[in-house]
C-alpha cells in the first residue's frame, strides 16, 4: 500500500508547491496594485507657487524668477520675511509679465509662529498655463514669494465637480432658486457666541482689533486671535430668551419678509443645532440645552415663511482651518 501511494504523496507534494506558489504571486500582485493605486489627497496647497530667495537670479537688488504655472485662475502674491528681520517701512516693486505695481510690505499676518507674510492688494489674473516671469525689487530681507490662488477664486481638485453640476442643474434646484428670486424681501441673520460679546473683547472694539480680517462681530474670534479654550467659555453664558425662534420670525412676519436664513454654525465652530460631531454646540455646551435650530425651523413652518440656513464648512476655528492661534492645531 506504501508503495502505491508514494508517487501520489510525490505528485500532492509538488501540487502544493506549486499551489503556494501561485498564492505568494497573487498575493504580491494585489499588493502592488494597491500600492499602485493609492492617490495623494488633495490640498489647496497643491496649486501654490513658492519662489526661493535662494533660487533667484540676482543683479543688485532685483530678484527674478522664471516658473510654471498649472492652472489659469486669479492669484495673489506674498512676501515671506523672518520676524527678526522684518521692517514696516520696507517697500517692494513688482513685474510680472505686463503688469507692474509697487506696494509697501505691511504685516498681514503671521505663520510657523515666526514668519511675517506680507500680501500685496493687486490681484494676478493668469490666463494661460505654463512659463511665466516674475521680478521684485526690494531691500527687504525675505524668505520666499508664494503666488496663492485668490480667495474669491479657488481651485479645487475637480473631483466632485460633476456631482455638484448635476445637482445645480437639477429640476429642484432650479424651482429652489427661482422660488428665492421671487421672494425678494428676507432675513439673513449672523447669530451665535459671538452675539453677546457685542463686537467688544476684553474693553477693545473689532474695529481697533490688532489682527488683520473682517471687522465685524462674527470675526471676533479671528480678529482678537482668541485661544479656543478661552473663547468657548463664552458657551456657559449664553442663553438666549425661549421666545427667540418665535420673537424673530414675527418680526420677519409683521415686516412682509418672506424668509430667514440664519448661521447654524459660523467659523468659530460653535452649532446652534444638536451636533453628532461635537459637544461644542447649543444643546451640549449652553445652559439653553435646545437645539434653537429646530425651534426656528418650527416657527418659520407654523407662520408660513420659508428657512435655509448658513453652515460654515471651509472654515472652522475650532478645528483645522483656525485664525492662526497660539494653540494651533497641526
Amino acid at each position: 500500500m506504501n508503495l502505491i501511494m508514494r508517487p501520489y504523496k510525490k505528485r500532492l507534494r509538488i501540487y502544493s508547491i506549486v499551489f503556494s506558489m501561485f498564492l505568494v504571486t497573487v498575493s504580491c500582485k494585489k499588493k502592488e496594485d494597491t500600492t499602485v493605486s493609492i492617490e495623494k489627497p488633495f490640498h489647496q496647497t497643491n496649486h501654490w507657487i513658492v519662489l526661493e530667495k535662494t533660487d533667484a537670479s540676482k543683479e543688485g537688488n532685483t530678484f527674478s524668477w522664471d516658473f510654471n504655472v498649472k492652472q489659469p485662475s486669479d492669484y495673489v502674491l506674498q512676501i515671506v520675511s523672518k520676524n527678526e528681520s522684518y521692517k514696516d517701512k520696507d517697500v517692494a516693486k513688482v513685474k510680472i509679465e505686463e503688469q507692474a505695481f509697487e506696494e509697501p510690505l505691511l504685516k498681514s499676518y503671521i505663520i510657523n509662529s515666526n514668519d511675517i507674510v506680507s500680501e500685496f492688494k493687486n490681484k494676478i489674473p493668469y490666463k494661460n498655463t505654463g512659463k511665466q516671469t516674475l521680478s521684485i525689487t526690494t531691500d527687504a530681507d525675505f524668505k520666499n514669494l508664494r503666488i496663492i490662488p485668490h480667495y474669491k477664486k479657488p481651485i479645487g481638485s475637480g473631483e466632485h465637480h460633476q456631482e455638484w453640476l448635476t445637482m445645480h442643474q437639477s429640476a429642484e434646484k432650479q424651482i429652489a432658486l427661482k422660488r428665492f428670486k421671487e421672494a425678494k424681501f428676507g432675513m439673513f441673520i449672523h447669530w451665535g457666541l459671538y452675539s453677546q460679546a457685542g463686537g467688544v473683547w476684553k474693553g477693545t472694539k473689532i474695529n481697533n482689533a490688532p489682527h488683520p480680517g473682517p471687522k465685524v462681530a462674527e470675526w471676533l474670534m479671528y480678529a482678537f486671535q482668541i485661544p479656543r479654550e478661552e473663547y468657548k467659555a463664552l458657551a456657559k453664558t449664553f442663553n438666549p430668551d425661549k421666545s427667540f425662534a418665535q420673537n424673530v420670525v414675527k418680526l420677519a412676519k409683521d415686516v412682509g419678509m418672506k424668509y430667514i436664513v440664519i448661521t447654524s454654525k459660523h467659523h468659530d465652530g460653535f452649532a446652534l443645532f444638536d451636533s453628532k460631531h461635537s459637544e461644542f454646540d447649543m444643546v451640549d455646551a449652553t445652559p439653553y440645552k435646545a437645539d434653537i435650530i429646530k425651534e426656528l425651523y418650527n416657527a418659520c413652518l407654523a407662520e408660513g415663511i420659508d428657512f435655509g440656513v448658513y453652515y460654515s464648512h471651509g472654515n472652522d476655528w475650532m478645528d483645522g482651518t483656525d485664525g492662526n492661534y497660539a494653540n494651533v492645531k497641526k
